[in-house]
């Protein structure tokens, strides 16, 4: 009995095996010096997935051919028959041939009878083992060939000769490229060797370009010219770096009934800068949404800090800045006495979580639109004395780069104290006098933003290891976030995150999650506020568009999660809007919904 489990256990390893290396194949047959490979992990099920989204989101009632795209496309294109549609698929693309302008490209697609597949394409002609036939309204011919359970097309003969050595993936692209139903691949290996040269050679050149520039003017104090040309030789080194040492960058989705899962990622040699910085980022399976009061929020989220890494990436990202400040003496003290605030600001922290609150309706325009809820985990004496001391440059800040008092930055410590917690107050006013329109616009823009008296906020400690930060909003958000800090109370968690965090990694260097529903009952309550009702209403307590950075070896990777309910509320109230817009009519008009 138990040699028979175990060989039972033998064949389901073995089936395993034989499948997840038939999903590979494709890519063991792609050139190794492709430049992008776009990878379809099995033709028809993607086919499918995106069949049934569009039959829950009433795209179908639209455009009727997304009930079967993929016999759409084979239609369209004349194609069909020896084609397997349950087998992989992928298209590569490579640097042009010398002279030429246009990138080579070669399509693999897995076929059940290559004879039949290749006889069936449109004015198909035999040349050899090679295949021609040329496509509707497209004079070039095209070339196809057999490679085994494989068909290679291209408009090359040249590529579809031979087939390719397989395109080289470090050990997180190959999961994705494995793992994921469409892809896109940029193999930065075979990148790097074509765009790297060509950008250190013109680097220097850019350089001199914005040095001319800065030495014109242009309304920038030529006393920072090198400051900020300092600062955009680091964005070129970054980028340089990115090219050098970057092994591959990807795209990858899946679909299901209930959802999108995306992932964009960018893998790096062990080795280097980039490999060692991120390989030290450490991941947490904490909650970033705790501390946070209940509400609506236009966005919410946290992220964690690993402050040695972080130090590590500021000071070395900083330092030619740092430079030239310091060569500018009492002038450049400002920014430098705000860098080493923010320094130890970083080296405090451990995890801060954050809300942008969505104000009530009814106080929009007495309330500006910009309220946030900030909790910061870490040494509570440490963090407050960085705060303060950023608080306190900001307004000198401004003097020397030319602002003057157009922004003006003020700090009251102990100003208030709620629920047992005293708190230190600051405010942030634009004092404008608008003259023309455009400034006249710009005003009220910025009225809306931070309300008619500025922005107020308080900033104080809830014990020795954590700090809550309201910016904007009444004393009800004030009191609201300082009782989820000190409760340590997670209800957007437990509420409708719920739904999307499960579609998202555990561990994770921080997650954002976006509800649109709220985004876009704020507008239209807006437009409704100034004459123009929408006549629309979304369902309440829509689950939030979420996204989760995280680290894996030395590959940074955003996965997010588009949830399926969300899209279809969003597609049927545009179209609503739209049938509106048709019939002329707004809600209770004549035309209208």
């Amino acid at each position: 009995m138990r040699n028979a489990r175990k060989f039972a256990l033998a064949l389901v390893a073995l089936a395993m095996f034989i499948a997840t290396s038939a999903r590979a194949q494709v890519l063991t047959m792609v050139p190794a010096d492709a430049m992008v490979v776009f990878k379809i992990k099995n033709m028809q099920d993607v086919s499918a997935k995106v069949a049934t989204l569009s039959q829950q989101w009433g795209l179908v009632n639209i455009r009727p051919e997304l009930n079967d795209p993929l016999g759409t496309l084979l239609t369209a294109a004349n194609l069909g028959p020896g084609l397997n549609k349950n087998g992989e698929a992928a298209v590569a693309v490579l640097k042009p041939e010398q002279g030429a302008g246009e990138p080579r490209i070669v399509a693999i697609v897995s076929v059940t009878d290559y004879k039949t597949f290749a006889t069936s394409l449109p004015n198909a002609k035999a040349d050899g083992d090679v295949t021609t036939f040329g496509l509707q309204g497209n004079p070039q011919p095209m070339y196809v060939k057999d490679w085994g359970k494989y068909a290679a097309i291209s408009n090359s003969k040249e590529m579809v000769a031979a087939k390719g050595t397989g395109v080289q993936a470090g050990g997180v692209s190959a999961k994705e490229l494995a793992s994921k139903d469409l892809i896109v691949f940029a193999n930065m290996k075979a990148i790097s060797k074509e765009v790297l040269p060509q950008f250190q050679q013109m680097k220097p050149q850019m350089l001199q370009m914005m040095d001319q520039g800065l030495a014109a003017g242009g309304g920038i104090n030529p006393k920072y010219a090198p400051v900020i040309k300092a600062y955009m030789a680091q964005i070129f080194d970054v980028m340089e770096g990115f090219l050098r040492d970057s092994t591959g960058a990807a795209f990858g989705i899946n679909l299901t009934k209930d959802g999108i899962s995306t992932t964009l990622m960018a893998e790096f040699e062990p080795g280097s800068y980039g490999g060692k910085a991120i390989a030290g980022m450490k991941n947490t399976d904490a909650s970033f949404t705790a501390g946070l009061p209940d509400g609506k929020y236009f966005m919410y989220g946290g992220m964690t800090i690993n402050p040695a890494t972080d130090l590590k990436l500021l000071n070395d990202f900083v330092a030619p800045m740092e430079k030239e400040l310091t060569a500018m003496g009492a002038e450049g003290k400002p920014m430098l006495d705000y860098l080493n605030a923010f320094r130890g600001y970083i080296g405090a922290a451990k995890q801060t979580n954050f809300g942008l609150v969505a104000p009530p309706a009814n106080a929009i325009g007495q309330q500006g639109l910009i309220q946030m809820v900030n909790v910061i985990m870490g040494d509570t004496a440490k963090l407050t004395a960085a705060q303060k001391q950023m608080m306190a440059t900001q307004g000198e800040i401004m003097k020397i780069t030319g602002a003057g008092d157009m922004v003006k930055t003020s700090m009251t410590p102990a100003a208030k104290t709620v629920d047992g917690v005293t708190l230190d107050s600051f405010t942030a006013t634009v004092n404008m006098q608008p003259q023309t329109p455009q400034e006249q616009q710009a005003a009220f823009m910025l009225q809306m933003l931070y309300g008619p008296k500025g922005l107020t906020g308080y900033s104080g400690p809830v014990g020795t290891d954590k700090m809550v930060t309201v910016a904007g909003g009444d004393d009800a958000l004030l009191s609201a976030a300082i009782q989820a800090a000190k409760n340590n109370s997670d209800p957007l968690g437990k509420g409708v995150a719920a739904k999307v965090s499960a579609g998202l990694p555990q561990n994770r260097l921080g997650a954002f999650y976006l509800p649109l529903d709220t985004i876009a009952t704020t507008v239209l309550d807006v437009m409704a506020a100034r004459g123009m009702p929408g006549g629309v209403k979304l369902p309440p307590n829509l689950p939030p568009l979420a996204w989760a950075v995280d680290s894996e070896g030395s590959a940074i990777r955003v996965d997010g999660y588009i949830p399926a309910q969300t899209v279809q509320s969003l597609i049927a109230a545009g179209m609503q809007m739209w049938l509106q817009g048709m019939n002329g009519g707004g809600a209770g008009q004549p035309g209208g919904l």
